[in-house]
C-alpha cells in the first residue's frame, strides 16, 4: 500500500540525493526513512535510487517517479483546519484504488508496466 508518508520520504531523498540530509529535513533518523524508501520500491516494482555507502542516484524510473510523487504531494496538501493534516491522514494510501482524477500510484513514465481497470478504477502495475 502506498502512503503520502513514503511519497515524502522519496522526493526528500531525490531532492537531496543523500540519506541523511533527507532524514534531518523530514526530522526522522535514517533506517526509517530507507525502510519508507523500500516499501515504496516494493508496492511500485521498480527501484528508484541505485545506492551505495557513497552516493545516491535517481534511476530512471526514479526520475519519472520524482515528477507524480511531487503532484501527489500538491494535490493532497491539506485544508488549513479539519483532520486533513492528522497523523493517520498523512499515512493514509494514496493511488490504489484512487478515483481516476487522482494520479496513480505507478505512473507510465516511471516503469511502463501499469494499466488501468475501467471497471473498478484502480490500476494494477505489471514490472518487475
Amino acid at each position: 500500500m502506498l502512503t503520502l508518508d513514503q511519497i515524502r520520504a522519496f522526493v526528500a531523498v531525490a531532492e537531496e540525493l543523500h540519506f541523511g540530509r533527507a532524514a534531518d529535513r523530514l526530522r526522522m533518523t535514517q533506517p526509517p526513512l530507507s525502510r519508507h524508501i523500500q516499501k515504496l520500491e516494493r508496492v511500485i516494482g521498480v527501484t528508484l535510487l541505485e545506492r551505495d555507502n557513497r552516493r545516491v542516484v535517481l534511476t530512471d524510473a526514479g526520475r519519472g517517479f520524482l515528477d507524480d510523487a511531487r503532484r501527489m504531494l500538491s494535490s493532497s496538501t491539506p485544508p488549513a483546519t479539519g483532520r486533513a493534516g492528522s497523523p493517520a491522514a498523512r499515512r493514509a494510501p494514496y493511488g490504489w484504488g484512487s478515483p481516476p482524477s487522482r494520479p496513480s500510484a505507478c505512473s507510465a513514465r516511471c516503469c511502463g508496466g501499469c494499466r488501468s481497470s475501467s471497471r473498478r478504477s484502480t490500476s494494477s502495475c505489471t514490472s518487475g
